[in-house]
């Protein structure tokens, strides 16, 4: 589901003045245990650079820990740099279930295998 609320997909301006936007998925589900996760898509304001940080049933979902990752976003080139993806708009059509990217894919067969 798409997190509404709390300000998640505010716009944020760099230092340099340009804009950036945020759409954050979140999900929880069960396969054997219940387990959560969570994206936080970015595109500049040209949708010339887009990516996505993939987090994964090991990572916290806290919204502050959101805030505090779409705020590093913003004021790091070199962390967007290795989250870069071409993302494909709108957002909500394409990726609105979990396994929509490879890694979660793997994810799921990794979760789901008996250990």
């Amino acid at each position: 589901m798409w997190w509404e609320h709390q300000n998640l997909d505010k716009p944020h301006t760099d230092r340099k003045g340009k804009k950036w936007n945020f759409r954050v998925w979140h999900e929880a589900f069960t396969l054997g245990r219940t387990v959560s996760a969570a994206r936080v898509f970015f595109w500049d304001e040209t949708k010339s650079v887009t990516g996505v940080v993939l987090l994964g049933p090991d990572v916290n979902h806290h919204v502050r820990v959101i805030h505090a990752l779409i705020r590093k976003l913003v004021a790091s080139e070199e962390l967007r740099s290795e989250h870069l993806r071409d993302i494909r708009f709108p957002l909500e059509r394409f990726y609105a279930e979990y396994g929509a990217f490879p890694e979660e894919q793997h994810e799921l067969l990794k979760l789901s295998s008996p250990t």
